[in-house]
């Protein structure tokens, strides 16, 4: 620990000496004089900072701080789609700093040997004999029945082999979880023999059966967070996948009540999905796998902040949202997607009274000008209760002539033609002016760096069949 008497210059400098990620940014308070005049949020910031690999043990003397710390070093476990992450989270789950894990950051990577599907397994396993008790009271010989069903299909079934930790028996030690946390470990490259079989079967899988021991293990989830995966993940908690053995199980069907793997998703307040690729109508079952990622969504009846970002190509919101309505969404965050100007104005409206945050990022204007969306909109943000308000990246527009309007399809290929690309991050000043005239609400903090840099001049781009709309400046 830093001397007393250094200042937070100093304490910046030792910061970069360490080679860490960047200097801590906070007001420059008193000088501490003493141990407990330390704020606790000096000590999160160290312990945000402590990201070094080989760090062997961390030692807090102080009662007070080391409450704190430990509270918050341990807050989060990982697990990988692998035996060995599985083991290490056994001895996280026996480990009195169990108590403090309240986040599980799931990364899928491409399994090694049989063991890469062997969590799977095991959870779609106690899954579906969960689901056999269920239909049979006191069904043994339709358990034992089930078992050898199984052992046909699989060749043996969970817990015969002895060398796999059941995930829903770690996960009930680990009484503070509430958030789960997904992503792949290794970047999928598009259209390569390994980006199929990764992304759909191994990650999709791999997500699915960390949410069956979720709900085997009684966590009510609260926040969910998905980082480059494709829709169909969310396709498949509404799919069940077995094999023919299995058929003749009504349970695997019919599934009772209170089984349902999407029922664990509506206790849900915090929902973040950054797509990575979507399904497009070319694919014939996609309008399932789309109405499914949409049925999904709608069942989250408790959702306070949803952000949802499309990286790859667009999708049409009015596909993703449909009718959808939360009475307690608070926040909203749409990244690259196509709106219509009367679904999107009809969601709004929906939710003027709860809405708090709205944050748009390089979105697309489908079958409008810009005139016919921004005004209605400016309207509603005068109405609206919003405390913050974000836009980023300019607005494009795709015409009512043009097929993509309607088609998802036929969008993804004008804004491939159009070389427009989800990567621009800077604030549009214009528009924020045009939209908050005569409101007090919070902009980005980067609102005021852009008006002395004049940063993004444009208000939005518009294709030459449109022509170019200029909106009158406020103030």
């Amino acid at each position: 620990m830093p001397p007393l008497d250094m200042d937070m210059d100093g304490l910046s400098l030792l910061f970069s000496q360490l080679g860490l990620r960047s200097k801590p940014s906070f007001p420059r308070p008193v000088v501490p004089k003493d141990l407990n005049d330390l704020p606790a949020e000096l000590l999160h910031l160290v312990c945000n900072y402590l990201d070094i690999v080989d760090l062997k043990s961390f030692r807090l003397a102080h009662k007070r701080f080391r409450d704190i710390g430990v509270s918050h070093l341990f807050c989060e476990a990982r697990l990988c789609s692998d035996l060995e992450s599985l083991k290490r989270l056994e001895h996280v789950a026996s480990h009195p700093i169990a108590k403090h894990v309240k986040s599980l950051d799931c990364v899928a990577k491409v399994p090694k040997g049989y063991f890469g599907m062997e969590l799977v397994m095991s959870t779609d396993f106690e899954y579906t004999r969960g689901l056999i008790l269920a239909e049979n009271a006191g069904g043994e010989a339709a358990y034992q029945e089930f078992i050898q069903a199984w052992t046909k299909a699989w060749g043996h079934y969970p817990g015969a082999l002895g060398q796999s930790p059941c995930l829903s028996v770690l996960l009930k030690g680990l009484v503070s979880l509430e958030s789960i946390k997904f992503s792949a470990g290794t970047p999928i490259v598009p259209n390569t023999p390994t980006h199929r079989t990764c992304t759909y079967l191994h990650h999709g899988r791999f997500f699915v059966g960390v949410l069956r021991a979720c709900q085997l293990a009684g966590v009510a989830l609260e926040k969910l967070v998905f980082s480059d995966v494709n829709e169909r993940i969310l396709h498949l908690v509404n799919y069940r996948e077995h094999s023919r053995e299995l058929n003749k199980f009504p349970c695997l069907w019919r599934v009772p009540n209170g089984y349902e793997l999407r029922n664990i998703l509506t206790s849900l307040t915090t929902l973040k999905l950054r797509i990575g690729n979507i399904w497009t109508r070319r694919w014939p079952h996609a309008p399932h796998v789309r109405d499914n990622f949409a049925t999904v969504l709608s069942n989250m009846s408790n959702l306070q902040v949803l952000d949802i970002a499309f990286l790859d190509i667009p999708a049409l919101l009015s596909s993703v949202l449909r009718e959808s309505l939360w009475p307690t969404l608070e926040s909203l965050s749409l990244g690259y997607v196509g709106i219509h100007e009367p679904h999107f104005m009809s969601f709004l409206e929906k939710h003027t009274s709860s809405l708090k945050v709205l944050e748009l990022n390089n979105i697309i204007l489908v079958g409008s000008c810009g005139q016919n969306i921004l005004r209605p909109l400016r309207d509603w943000v005068m109405r609206s209760k919003l405390e913050f308000i974000s836009v980023k990246g300019p607005l494009r527009e795709i015409h009512p002539i043009e097929r993509a309007h309607e088609d998802e399809d036929a969008l993804n290929l004008r804004c491939k033609e159009a070389d427009w690309k989800p990567d621009r991050n800077e604030i549009n000043l214009h528009v924020l002016k045009y939209l908050t005239y005569g409101q007090g609400l919070t902009h980005d903090a980067e609102v005021t760096q852009a008006a002395l840099t004049g940063i993004h001049e444009a208000i939005y781009e518009a294709p030459a069949s449109c022509g170019t709309v200029t909106l009158a400046k406020s103030g």
